[in-house]
């Protein structure tokens, strides 16, 4: 956050009537302020504060570490992933979207289907 922010994030803590205060804060058991995990305070250009998520304001800081789609990515072909979903369905090799892998070997033809 930047010096604005810091300070404006304080003055919210200190002061629990402030509307922003329970989308920052909450009270812990024992009555004490804690800030609310993945919460952030962003002073947008024009100075209007926003509350944010974490990864929301390192988005817009252009802050990139964690990739949303790294669990998505794969090293398979589609046909690979085609197979293995027509594998799983109960028409196994004779499903529509199974397509039997053939190895090509170097200076031969493929046949095509």
């Amino acid at each position: 956050m930047t010096e604005k922010e810091n300070e404006l994030y304080e003055k919210i803590k200190n002061d629990p009537e402030d509307f922003m205060f329970d989308l920052l804060f909450e009270y812990d058991e024992n009555g004490n302020v804690k800030p609310i995990q993945g919460k952030t305070l962003k002073l947008m250009g024009d100075g209007i504060p926003m509350v944010l998520n974490s990864s929301t304001a390192n988005l817009m800081n252009g802050e990139t570490t964690n990739d949303p789609f790294a669990s998505d990515r794969t090293n398979k072909s589609f046909r690979e992933i085609s197979n293995e979903i027509a594998m799983e369905s109960p028409f196994g090799k004779k499903s529509v979207f199974y397509r039997e892998e053939r190895e090509i070997l170097k200076g031969q033809i493929p046949k095509l289907l």
